[in-house]
């Protein structure tokens, strides 16, 4: 079945594992009408630092690997309101939280809409999963019963999202 698996940080992952972010905040959602699956990249978490001249990495905690999934019931609209130069803060009904600061939620959307996805029914796997344990979804192929096609194994991780299956 059609999945889509997401690139988070690992403060935001964590914050998602421990039930305080029940909505997780993107520049761009999945083609997939709710209630839709997605798998939870944890990256590695690095960070540059420094100035142009001389840019370093540091960081490096998260996992690299698949460490759960949640249903996507609902989906929300972030729109900017460029007349009041704000965000349209009714995207996330009361008790639904994205854990961002509003200088962090401006300075990822940087003045653009979003999208908010709501996580519900979340697991956290015992035992992370691999990239090498999903198959990207290929959206054009098609086969007999008029169904998309999966095709070849994930190497890389997406930068935000991809469409995926897990191998059987």
């Amino acid at each position: 079945m059609k999945a889509a698996l997401i690139s988070i940080r690992p403060k935001w992952c964590e914050m998602i594992a421990s039930g305080k972010k029940t909505v997780e905040v993107r520049k761009s959602r999945p083609k997939l009408e709710p209630p839709f699956k997605c798998y939870i990249y944890e990256t590695r978490g690095f960070e540059r630092v420094g100035n142009e001249n001389l840019n370093c990495v540091v960081g490096g905690n998260g996992r690299g690997a698949v460490i759960g999934e949640f249903v996507c019931d609902k989906t929300y609209c972030i729109e900017f309101d460029y007349y009041d130069n704000c965000y349209n803060e009714s995207y996330t009904p009361d008790g639904y939280s994205d854990c961002m600061s509003d200088e962090e939620f401006s300075s990822y959307l940087q003045e653009r809409n979003g999208y908010g996805l709501h996580i519900s029914n979340l697991v956290i796997y015992d035992e992370p999963k691999q990239l090498s344990d999903f198959r990207l979804y290929n959206t054009s192929a098609v086969i007999e019963d008029g169904l998309p096609m999966p095709t070849h194994k994930i190497r890389r991780p997406p930068l935000s999202w991809m469409y995926v299956e897990e191998l059987p």
